[in-house]
């Protein structure tokens, strides 16, 4: 869980899972034996905060951690891989990716002079093409990236019960829909506005 270097979610994520090549078969191994996702991330959760206790709080409230990290792909024939625009300052990597985009959650704690995360959730994002994540209410309709965003982020946020929660994202994810989303269930965001 130390990773040397920027301290970034995708960093963190080669560390903690099967990242790049073995995600998908892991993926495929909890699908093929009727696991439940949701129970494991509640059970992953459960543990770390039993472990760590209050050191995963900062001034009362848990930190989670949001953001997103590109796996690229050779065959296009696996769901949800498609071409996305790549964010990241790395020139070498190009405009866009062909592959799959991942939701990363993890509870953030101070860790004697450093600060670290704790990966807990990873969530496929949907795109706009073969969308096979669905929002279920009054009508049933794709799930958007930013629903999905705040579908990850509540996957966490409901394991922790009522304790207060902040959430910590980049600058990307300043935008009305995540914001509006998770202030409406009363979750504070702390981020830099672009």
């Amino acid at each position: 869980m130390v990773v040397e270097g920027r301290k970034c979610m995708t960093r963190l994520a080669r560390c903690a899972f099967f990242h790049p090549r073995d995600l998908s078969s892991w993926e495929r191994f909890l699908a093929e034996h009727r696991w439940s996702l949701t129970a494991v991330a509640e059970r992953l959760v459960r543990l770390v905060v039993a472990r760590l206790g209050e050191q995963l709080k900062v001034h009362g409230a848990y930190l989670v951690g949001k953001d997103t990290t590109l796996v690229a792909k050779t065959s296009t024939r696996m769901v949800g891989v498609q071409k996305w625009k790549n964010h990241s300052d790395n020139a070498d990597r190009g405009a866009s990716l062909v592959g799959h985009h991942w939701n990363l959650v993890g509870l953030i704690s101070p860790w004697g002079e450093r600060w670290l995360c704790w990966p807990l959730v990873m969530r496929l994002v949907p795109g706009l093409q073969g969308a096979r994540q669905w929002l279920v209410g009054e009508t049933v309709e794709p799930m958007r990236f930013w629903d999905a965003a705040l579908a990850a982020i509540l996957d966490v946020t409901r394991c922790l019960g009522e304790a207060a929660v902040r959430v910590v994202a980049d600058a990307y994810h300043a935008k009305a829909p995540f914001l509006n989303g998770l202030r409406a269930r009363g979750i504070d965001v702390i981020s830099r506005l672009r």
